[in-house]
């Protein structure tokens, strides 16, 4: 927020403003520095933090954690209330993950979910592997064991004419 005037921040005052029957926020950053989860709950907002790290596809214990929250949510809460859901750029993991709690929730196929997603967001899921995956789910064979890695460390930029120097892989935060 430093490189922005103040006048142009979006605080959580203006969420409320926006949305007033935000009931709920599941926060998918791998990071705290947005904001302080208490600062929704003062308000009447439930916040719920899935750590999902950034550029990999979300494992099924990440999908099956996000829907249950949701699941949960709507037993307990009335119907006009609604969810809201982020990650840093709100695209491709939260994309990613509405688009599989609309599948697996509301029986969409996977072209229906991203559509739906996409037209309600207003931007397309922009990792292509990310719709891959989603798509899949069209074949009935395909099974989602989790077994993928989620130690994805993107490549940025590496030694001319040599292999990047080797990277510490990061703890998971999935296991």
């Amino acid at each position: 927020m430093q490189n922005r005037d103040a006048k142009e921040w979006f605080t959580l005052d203006d969420l409320v403003k926006a949305i007033p029957n935000l009931g709920l926020v599941i926060d998918l950053c791998n990071t705290q520095k947005y904001y302080k989860p208490k600062d929704l709950e003062s308000r009447g907002i439930i916040h719920k933090k899935v750590v999902c790290i950034g550029g990999a596809v979300p494992p099924k214990s990440v999908t099956d954690k996000f829907c249950s929250i949701i699941d949960d949510f709507l037993k307990e809460n009335d119907s006009d209330k609604l969810v809201g859901v982020h990650c840093t750029h709100g695209l491709n993991r939260t994309g990613y993950l509405v688009c599989r709690y609309l599948m697996t929730r509301l029986n969409m196929t996977p072209d229906d979910a991203i559509k739906a997603f996409e037209e309600a967001r207003g931007h397309q899921i922009e990792r292509p592997e990310f719709i891959e995956y989603l798509k899949k789910f069209e074949d009935p064979e395909f099974v989602d064991n989790d077994i993928r890695s989620n130690k994805f460390v993107p490549n940025r930029g590496g030694r001319a004419g040599r292999s990047p120097a080797p990277r510490r892989q990061p703890r998971s935060p999935y296991r």
